[in-house]
This record gives structure tokens, C-alpha cells and sequence, in this order.
């Protein structure tokens, strides 16, 4: 069984490391078209802001939104944020009061890949609760003339649900987070949803543009924020041991 790039959710137990090697070799491949545009996929521009920009494609059939985001934020902050912290940065700058995200299991596969089983329940007004089930899967790369890369890809994964009132939702995003030469740090994010139940996918796909660029503006502030935060633990340890030294 291949793994794909695709809303159509995937059984767990069919991970293995070439597996998953393969899917992080076509998730690679798929969002650096964004800036080396290939034959096969095109990306009209959306919406651009000061450190932001979206993008629209059309690829096997559904519809991606992608984002891109350049800031000048340390790559430890940004890969504690979107790999060793996820969840828990995910609850301070992307869900609402009453959203959930569960981490159920942590796999560890050969070549260092590291997988995440996760449940993300969304509450949305006016309509039912939406379900996620998702294996996020990340890697580091190995370095390019000392800068550093990494990637992560969720997938759409079965399982049970946890209510029978709630709707099932499914969503696929590939993430390339790599130093520049600058000593800036780019991220490429490709994203494709389906919320499911009785929103039709063309008015979620109208709406999907301006959400991932609001989301992207709240990770901004949110690394900028934890940065802030790191350069202050570093220069309190610095107090510390001057003033122990003093002693």
C-alpha cells in the first residue's frame, strides 16, 4: 500500500519506514513547486502581507492553500513550536476555547522519523462538533552548508470516533521549515481540508484563503512571542552564573 497525499484516511497499522520515507519525499517534492514551478503544478498568488503569502492549486483533484512565511525567529523556537511542542502551541495560537487536541501515541520508525497519532476535536457555531484523526508525521533533514530543514506531514488516519453526534473531518498539510542564508527561517505550508457534514466544499474552499492567512499571522505572533521569552531565559542564566561567579 502507498501512502498519498490525499483525504482519503489511511490505516495506521500500514506505516513502515519506506512508507514513509516515499511520503515525505512526495510531500518535499510537492511544496517546494512553490518556488521552482513545475509542469505538472501552478500556484496562483493570493494574498501577500509584510512576512506572508498565500497561494491557490488545484492537485488530484481537491484544492491547497498554501502559505508561506519568512521571519527572522530562531529555528529552535520555530521547530520546538511546530514539532517537539505541537500540540500544546497548537492550544495557544490556533484553537479556540472549546477545541481539543489529543496527542493518543508517539511511534519512533528507522531513519528517525517520528510519528504523532493525534484527535483534534473543532468546535464550530451553528453546526456539529468536527472530528480529526491524523498521523503527523516529522523529520529532520540532513543539513544543507550548515543550515538546517525539517518537515512534517499529517495525514488523515481511520479510527473510531469519540461521539456519534460529531462529523468527521479530514485534512492533509505538508510543512518545510528551512534556514536561509540570511539567518532568516522560511516555512512552506500546503494545506487541504474537508470539514464534511452539510458545509458544501466549494463554500469551504472560499473560505480556506483567508483562514490560513489569519492562522499564519497568529503563528507569527506566537514565535515572535516564545522568542522574546527564550532571549529572557538566556539572559537570566547569564545573571545567574555572572552573579555566582561573583560570589
Amino acid at each position: 500500500m502507498a501512502l498519498k497525499l490525499a483525504l482519503a484516511p489511511v490505516a495506521r497499522e500500514c506505516f513502515t519506514a519506506p512508507l514513509l520515507e516515499q511520503i515525505i519525499k512526495d510531500g518535499l517534492s510537492f511544496i517546494t513547486s512553490l518556488s521552482s514551478a513545475t509542469l505538472d503544478i501552478k500556484w496562483a498568488p493570493l494574498k501577500t502581507d509584510a512576512h506572508l503569502s498565500t497561494y491557490r492549486t488545484h492537485y488530484d483533484n481537491d484544492t491547497w492553500i498554501a502559505r508561506v512565511i519568512r521571519v527572522h525567529v530562531d529555528y529552535d523556537v520555530i521547530r520546538r513550536a511546530m514539532i517537539d511542542e505541537r500540540i500544546l502551541a497548537e492550544s495557544e495560537w490556533l484553537d479556540g476555547p472549546k477545541d481539543t487536541n489529543e496527542e493518543m501515541a508517539v511511534e519512533e520508525f528507522e531513519g528517525k522519523i517520528l510519528v504523532r497519532d493525534v484527535r483534534r476535536f473543532l468546535h464550530i457555531q451553528a453546526f456539529a462538533g468536527r472530528e480529526f484523526l491524523a498521523s503527523v508525521i516529522s523529520k529532520d533533514l540532513p543539513e544543507t552548508d550548515g543550515r538546517r530543514s525539517s518537515v512534517v506531514i499529517s495525514l488523515p488516519i481511520e479510527g473510531e470516533m469519540v461521539s456519534e453526534s460529531d462529523v468527521r473531518g479530514k485534512y492533509i498539510s505538508v510543512e518545510y521549515i528551512y534556514e536561509l542564508e540570511n539567518g532568516e527561517v522560511e516555512i512552506l505550508t500546503g494545506v487541504c481540508s474537508d470539514a464534511g457534514g452539510s458545509i458544501p466544499r466549494w463554500v469551504q474552499n472560499m473560505a480556506m484563503p483567508g483562514q490560513i492567512f489569519n492562522d499564519g499571522k497568529r503563528f507569527i505572533e506566537y514565535i515572535r512571542k516564545q522568542a522574546s521569552r527564550e532571549r529572557s531565559r538566556q539572559w537570566d542564566r547569564r545573571e545567574e552564573v555572572s552573579g555566582r561567579a561573583a560570589l
